[in-house]
């Protein structure tokens, strides 16, 4: 069997924080606390990488295309030391989606963020023909694979058609 801190790990971030490291091979079972406490949110990830690139001997990133965070890192902290490599490796993150935001109307046309990439809300209402309708419906786009993303809004108009009999 693997040692604990070879093993991959699935973890579960909230709002910034982590709040759950389990095993790949076991995700039933809670990783040790000394596994969970060295784990790294993919921000702490950045800012770690940011602390120590110009003191390594050898720092080889790799980043995924179309969210852009760090999938694979090589560090060599010292070329005449062996053993104190580290290989990391980030694969599979899956962006929940958050709920929408509440001054939505003061977004319209400006950027989002990547957990709001293909979240759909609607602005605003009209009511017509006994019913009341969305204004405004806008989307998270991202408008090129590891590009900006941005709220993409239409107006409805659903007012503008005449009542069904």
């Amino acid at each position: 069997r693997r040692p604990d801190y070879t093993r991959t790990r699935q973890v579960t971030v909230i709002d910034g924080k982590i709040s759950e490291v389990v095993f790949g091979d076991d995700p039933t079972k809670l990783a040790p606390k000394d596994v969970a406490e060295s784990t790294r949110t993919i921000e702490e990830l950045f800012d770690y990488l940011a602390s120590g690139a110009g003191t390594w001997d050898s720092l080889n990133v790799d980043f995924d295309y179309y969210m852009g965070y760090p999938s694979s890192v090589k560090i060599d902290q010292d070329e005449r030391v062996a053993d104190e490599e580290k290989d990391i490796t980030i694969e599979s993150v899956v962006m929940l989606k958050t709920t929408c935001p509440a001054d939505l109307g003061s977004k319209i046309g400006s950027g989002c963020s990547a957990s709001e990439v293909g979240l759909t809300c609607n602005w605003g209402t009209e009511s017509c023909c006994g019913n009341t309708y969305a204004s405004i419906q806008c989307n998270c786009e991202q408008d090129m694979p590891g590009g900006e993303s941005s709220w993409m809004c239409l107006q409805t108009e659903r007012c503008f058609a005449p009542c069904d009999p």
